[in-house]
């Protein structure tokens, strides 16, 4: 799999972990990945039997590709997902999952602990992440929080409600 930037000015594409830890393109724009899988229709029907950690696996696993085993990025889910993720029936036939149960009761949560992971796992060693978090909302605690114990990480916090130009604190 390869990823493009949104306006498609990127011809060749970048890996997953380019992508990933780039964030932006070189053109400003945001990494997509240049095709949409469809989940194999055996996979689909054993949807309900899986654990959340092999779900979220077989669904990242394209993206991925070669670059992390399929065992290594269901620990890594399972790691990130280690809160409740209920899915509750609104009515016959619409179900809903509750995103809200994770270590900040944010959503963010759920996507920020699974890249913190991603991140640690593909780092190419040498000198930790830097982890700028420069945000006053949920967001920024969800990161904060997402990224705090996992290796090869430093979280710098930029408190925007502390003063007019930020204060910086370190965990």
């Amino acid at each position: 799999m390869r990823f493009v930037t949104t306006k498609g000015r990127q011809q060749s594409g970048v890996s997953f972990a380019t992508a990933l830890f780039k964030g932006l393109a070189p053109d400003g724009d945001l990494y997509v990945p240049e095709s949409m899988p469809r989940l194999p229709a055996d996979v689909l029907a054993r949807l309900r039997s899986m654990e959340l950690a092999e779900i979220g696996a077989r669904v990242l696993a394209p993206f991925v590709g070669d670059e992390l085993g399929f065992e290594a990025l269901t620990a890594i889910v399972a790691s990130a997902m280690n809160f409740p993720i209920p899915v509750i029936q609104i009515e016959p036939d619409i179900f809903a999952l509750e995103l809200f149960h994770g270590p900040t009761l944010a959503f963010k949560d759920v996507g920020a602990r699974v890249m913190a992971r991603l991140m640690a796992a593909l780092h190419p060693g040498g000198d930790p992440l830097t982890i700028l978090v420069a945000t006053s909302g949920d967001t920024g605690s969800a990161v904060a929080n997402a990224f705090h114990n996992v290796p090869h990480t430093r979280v710098v916090l930029i408190d925007g409600l502390a003063e007019p130009h930020g204060q910086v604190r370190q965990q």
